[in-house]
């Protein structure tokens, strides 16, 4: 009984794992291709993706199934993927079905103000958007910490980067405002004396992607299950295989482009 549960729930989340990619590939072709008047119905229409995958991970029949897997009877690369898919279910399912929807809607129209506000140099386009966002991840947050019995910052964390704890994080920035602070007046008056040596010429759009391209090849990257594209923030998304990497240019500033494919990459 408990590997034919488990196997359910692996079909289960193969379902759920193609909604994610669907919802990965119209998130790219939103902040690359799309025009602009398009954006409500793109924002439906991830809202819809979001909420399908929902309902699939949130049902009962899920919990069902989780509860009849014996872990200890599981190899050990599919007891961390139940785990995972034990983790991804308990969150889930203690947000209501309208909430999840309502961020992903939600989510794709700021984004959209954003990029109108960035062009504009002009905060008030996305302040309201930004604002009601902001109030539906506080009002997830503060589910999720209900539901895992820590405060709302942590459950986030928790969603995001599990087994973080909040008081380990807190460590690693201690240490580094430590090594920050003094290091930073260092290189400060180091650089008062340094020779700068500036960019002689812009460089093209068209040389950075092709400079671009061939260091993502060079560390690995298969131009045959993604591609690299321009978008208003250098990010990475698309589907398993069909990933998708966006840049920005800066001809004065070709680095800026560079540091973000690698960093996608």
């Amino acid at each position: 009984m408990s590997i034919e549960a488990y196997k359910e729930l692996k079909n289960i989340f193969s379902q759920a794992s193609i909604s994610s990619d669907i919802e990965g590939i119209l998130h790219w072709d939103m902040s690359t291709m799309m025009p602009p008047n398009a954006r409500q119905q793109r924002a439906n229409q991830l809202a819809f993706m979001a909420k399908l995958k929902h309902e699939l991970i949130s049902d009962t029949y899920v919990s069902d199934l989780v509860a009849k897997v014996d872990i200890k009877s599981l190899e050990t690369k599919d007891q961390a993927n139940f785990t995972e898919m034990k983790r991804e279910h308990l969150f889930l399912s203690a947000l209501p079905g309208d909430l999840v929807e309502s961020l992903s809607k939600a989510s794709a129209t700021c984004e959209g103000k954003w990029q109108e506000a960035r062009e504009q140099s002009e905060f008030a386009i996305v302040k309201e958007p930004l604002k009601e966002l902001l109030n539906l991840i506080k009002e997830e947050a503060t589910i999720l910490g209900k539901k895992l019995n820590c405060s709302p910052y942590e459950a986030l964390i928790q969603k995001y980067e599990p087994l973080a704890q909040v008081e380990n994080i807190t460590g690693v920035f201690n240490d580094l405002k430590g090594f920050l602070i003094p290091t930073i007046d260092t290189i400060i008056n180091k650089q008062k004396n340094d020779i700068v040596l500036p960019i002689i010429e812009k460089v093209s759009s068209n040389t950075q992607y092709e400079i671009a391209e061939s260091l993502m090849k060079t560390v690995g990257f298969d131009f045959t299950r993604g591609r690299l594209d321009k978008s208003e923030h250098p990010f990475c998304g698309g589907a398993t295989d069909d990933v998708r990497i966006t840049t920005r240019y800066n001809e004065s500033d070709p680095f800026s482009s560079l540091e973000g494919v690698m960093h996608e990459t």
